[in-house]
Parts: C-alpha cells; structure tokens; sequence
C-alpha cells in the first residue's frame, strides 16, 4: 500500500482523542509526582518558593506532555497495525475450486 494510502485511511481525531485521554492521565500523574516534588524542593537548603513552583510546574508539564504523545502513539499504532493485518488478509491466495 503507498504511504499516501495508508496516512489517507488513519483517523487523526481517533488519535487527536486517544492522546487527549492519556494527557489528562498524565496531568493527575504530574500533580501527583508534583505535590511530593515541591515539598522536597521546598526543603532544600538554596531552595526559594519561586524556584520550588518553577521546579514543579516543570516537573508536571513534562508528565503531561509524555502522557500526550504516548497516548496518541499507541493509537496511531494501533490503527497502523490495522491497516497492515488487513492488507495481508486481502494478500492472501484463496483455494477455488476449478470450474467445469
């Protein structure tokens, strides 16, 4: 199947939607690591309120953002996997019988 076909028959909001899924996934995950991350940054000795957010927020945007791009990569997987399966079904010799 050419390249053209195949991004052709995937469906973006499917993974527009799969990664949204796993980005809020991501942002309870964040703020869950985030909450212990920004005592422990807090308690450290050089350590200011400001430097401790920044620390966080960062911290919480980067689980976000894997959550985002996970989630749409396994959908887009998924469907490419699709995809092939179906192509070698459809590549597959059938016995007919011989007609007379």
């Amino acid at each position: 199947m050419p390249s053209s076909l195949m991004l052709g028959s995937i469906n973006a909001f499917a993974i527009l939607g799969q990664g949204i899924v796993w980005m809020i996934a991501g942002l309870i995950a964040g703020v869950l690591v985030g909450i212990p991350f920004y005592f422990i940054a807090l308690s450290s000795k050089n350590s200011s309120t400001e430097t401790a957010t920044k620390a966080t927020m960062f911290v919480v945007a980067s689980i976000t953002l894997a959550g985002l791009l996970i989630g749409g990569y396994q959908e887009f997987d998924k469907q490419h996997r699709s995809i092939i399966n179906n192509e070698r079904r459809e590549n597959v010799p059938t016995l007919t019988s011989p007609q007379l």
